[in-house]
């Protein structure tokens, strides 16, 4: 049966993605840490190859700069490995691009692929039901016209004693958690208030234009302007992730709430009451917004 499958980027093997296992047995574990060694080293390889390890085999096949790796028992049949990792190399590939591979900076970047490899190896694992709906016979020639190249395990070199890898990568990409229905009023009810700042500031503009003396207007056209900045600053801390993003958004409603006073005489109660409300709700709904929980770990 297949116990183990994973997909890397044949220029660096990084992982890609990889099923999902439980089985913490000490000779899967080995196994699975010299297959990810000889992903690693799979460019120096030809495209189909196989190495045994203890009772089990690995077996990989390269294409389009991805290598496709699989563990199973050493009794399972080479031909159904291979059929299974042909059909993993067909999905991914119509799934992802090959500049999405090029471009991913985290090891198991396609983990949402997962899924596939679990229901793809559920498959495979039930021979019974399988080999009545698979011709065999192609790859059977295949593999008798081609068969896999042998590795050894002393081929691995060095790096057989060691499972350490590190790759180049662009830092954390943790995105916020999805919006709610109450984020996306907050996010709303932002807008509305910097267009209303906005549309507040232009006839003080046009006042400043007819009388260059009116001093006091250009204070009042100020105030409506920063508060419409200063609300669609609040709407972009609540839409995305930024460094200091709590620590701005406090300071952003703080010069919110001293703008709204200062302008407390171009404004009724209820209007006061609006903006007010507003801010501090944004505020909340900023602080609620909390970056995405860290993946598990997958046991891979």
């Amino acid at each position: 049966m297949v116990l183990f499958a994973m997909i890397t980027r044949v220029s660096d093997g990084m992982p890609l993605s990889a099923s999902t296992d439980l089985d913490m047995h000490f000779e899967l574990k080995e196994s699975k840490r010299l297959a990810k060694s000889l992903a690693r080293k799979a460019n120096q390889y030809p495209t189909r190859c196989a190495m045994q390890c203890g009772n089990h085999m690995i077996y990989f096949v390269k294409a389009v700069g991805v290598c496709f790796l699989a563990v199973c028992n050493g009794t399972y049949p080479a031909v159904l490995v291979f059929c299974f990792l042909e059909e993993l190399q067909r999905e991914f590939v119509i799934t992802f691009q090959g500049q999405d591979v090029q471009r991913a900076k985290r090891p198991y970047s396609f983990i949402e692929f997962d899924s596939f490899i679990q229901k793809t190896k559920q498959r495979y694992n039930n021979t019974r039901t399988l080999t009545s709906r698979l011709n065999l016979s192609e790859m059977s020639e295949d593999l008798h016209n081609n068969p896999p190249f042998q590795i050894s395990q002393s081929e691995l070199g060095p790096e057989n004693n060691t499972d350490v890898k590190t790759y180049k990568t662009g830092g954390p990409t943790r995105r916020l958690e999805p919006l709610t229905w109450k984020s996306l009023t907050a996010c709303v009810l932002a807008g509305i208030c910097g267009l209303l700042n906005f549309l507040r500031c232009f006839p003080f503009l046009n006042v400043i234009v007819l009388d260059d003396e009116a001093s006091a207007t250009w204070f009042s056209a100020v105030g409506f302007l920063l508060a419409g900045v200063l609300n669609c600053c609040q709407l972009l801390l609540l839409l995305f992730s930024v460094r200091w993003r709590m620590p701005l958004a406090r300071i952003l409603f703080g010069l919110l709430l001293f703008l709204i006073y200062l302008l407390r005489g171009l404004r009724n109660i209820w209007q006061i009451l609006f903006h007010l409300t507003v801010a501090a709700f944004v505020l909340y709904q900023t602080a609620k917004r909390q970056l995405q929980a860290k993946p598990p770990d997958y046991n891979v």
